[in-house]
């Protein structure tokens, strides 16, 4: 049942209630390879979607578009919200305030 929660929430978008679930699998079958193998493909889709959203910022403040560079590194923090000490955090925090004229 944990390793479904898992799953539905990675489906969903939801890596660190993911992350949390595989590491809750594994901690009840520490051998279960499937769990391990999702806990490292959540943590893999957070950081993917994290360095994307960092890209189409960059190309939104090439484009001179500053509004919506702010909503994409809004969007990072949104993903990073219960780890402010992430360093990836405190420069979408940064670079927001700056996106705007």
């Amino acid at each position: 049942a944990v390793f479904h929660r898992g799953l539905r929430e990675m489906r969903d978008g939801n890596y660190y209630r993911a992350i949390n679930e595989f590491n809750l699998a594994l901690i009840l079958s520490p051998g279960n390879g499937r769990a391990l193998f999702y806990l490292n493909s959540a943590k893999g889709s957070l950081d993917s979607e994290i360095t994307l959203n960092f890209e189409r910022a960059r190309k939104e403040i090439d484009s001179l578009r500053y509004e919506n560079a702010k909503i994409c590194y809004c969007a990072i923090m949104r993903l990073l919200q219960t780890r402010p000490e992430d360093e990836r955090y405190k420069t979408a925090e940064e670079n927001k305030d700056k996106s705007v004229i």
